[in-house]
């Protein structure tokens, strides 16, 4: 009899021993989230373990693949930098809304649970448009001209991200958009990736933003100036090899679209760069480029370049081009600096993009 009294007793407290033990493994989980400022705790931990150093000073780690997107479901609000602002004519230093969705994808956004298709922006910056009112973002607008004027209901994402080039949206394309199964991904790149090969002579680097690999052992702090590494050396312009490196790059993303049943569509990039640059355009260059040996003409001849190997693409691949770089005028009226729209011209951007894929997507 008290055999069985001390059975029911010790039974009736192994559900609450068993509780004790893991709410002191979730408290333990939380604590080392909290101190290690990461988005999960395991990730943190895993981290931890894989990170010690060697006697040397190098860590035991694993590289890996940067994927350069933004984190999901972010609900805040951002500032330009004052390098931004200088930049730009009429960028305020004030408080942006800067909202993503559970994949990392910009927001507003239109989707639907029943859609027929998506479609999906890619680029860097002047896709991603953190400065332009999110209402006024040329995707989102695209997505809702697209809402009003077809017979198809069409999720259409902005995963743009500042600084991403074209090996970036390959990443992001591989491992985050195919799964997805859209119907069309639009590209536009041309400013980071002439940037990236000018400035580090390859997309393979070591760069703290345009890196394709990250490792451990090659980290270099992040500051306000992605260059700071480069400041005091004179550059060679190759442009030849820049052509040539974006080209193959351009034509990898349009065949892994095509295998994967993608239809890839290519935007030329609007811009600033004149014959005879504005002077706010002028002189902000040309103190950026002096130190390295470069004058505002070295510059606007690659762009140009850049912008006609892609219509060249286009044809070559047989791949829907929009030529924003033509249809857009170089003018601060539409673009704050060199390359990067203000609310005018991503409304413009969105005009120019719906015109053209409504004559084929009904």
């Amino acid at each position: 009899m008290k055999s069985n009294k001390l059975k029911t007793i010790i039974f009736s407290f192994i559900p609450l021993l068993i509780l004790l033990i893991v709410t002191e493994l979730v408290l333990r989980v939380i604590y080392f989230q909290r101190n290690n400022n990461e988005p999960f705790a395991i990730i943190a931990l895993i981290k931890k373990i894989n990170n010690r150093k060697n006697d040397d000073g190098t860590f035991t780690a694993y590289r890996y693949v940067r994927l350069k997107e933004h984190l999901p479901n972010q609900n805040l609000s951002i500032k330009p930098n004052l390098g931004d602002i200088k930049d730009s004519n009429k960028l305020l230093n004030k408080d942006y809304p800067f909202l993503t969705d559970a994949n990392g994808f910009m927001l507003p956004q239109v989707e639907y649970k029943d859609a027929n298709f998506s479609l999906v922006f890619m680029g860097g910056s002047t896709t991603e448009c953190s400065f332009v009112k999110g209402d006024k973002r040329f995707p989102y607008l695209v997505g809702k001209f697209l809402e009003k004027n077809t017979t198809k209901k069409i999720n259409v994402y902005n995963s743009g991200v500042s600084g991403n080039h074209t090996y970036h949206a390959i990443d992001l394309l591989i491992n985050k958009i195919i799964p997805m199964h859209p119907k069309y991904v639009v590209l536009m790149e041309c400013i980071n990736d002439w940037t990236t090969l000018l400035f580090e002579g390859t997309y393979w680097n070591d760069n703290p933003t345009r890196s394709l690999i990250i490792d451990p052992n090659k980290l270099v702090t992040i500051n306000k100036d992605e260059w700071a590494h480069l400041r005091g050396k004179k550059l060679v312009m190759n442009r030849a090899f820049i052509i040539d490196e974006f080209s193959k790059a351009q034509n990898t993303f349009i065949a892994i679209c095509k295998t994967n049943n993608i239809e890839p569509i290519l935007m030329t990039q609007a811009n600033r760069y004149k014959n005879i640059a504005d002077e706010d355009i002028y002189e902000n260059l040309k103190n950026k480029l002096l130190p390295f040996g470069l004058t505002y003409d070295d510059v606007r001849l690659l762009n140009i370049d850049m912008n006609e190997e892609i219509r060249r693409n286009a044809i070559k691949n047989n791949v829907v081009l929009i030529d924003l770089e033509k249809e857009i005028p170089k003018s601060i009226e539409f673009m704050d600096d060199i390359v990067h729209y203000n609310d005018r011209g991503s409304m413009m951007a969105a005009y120019i993009i719906s015109k053209e894929l409504i004559k084929f997507i009904k």
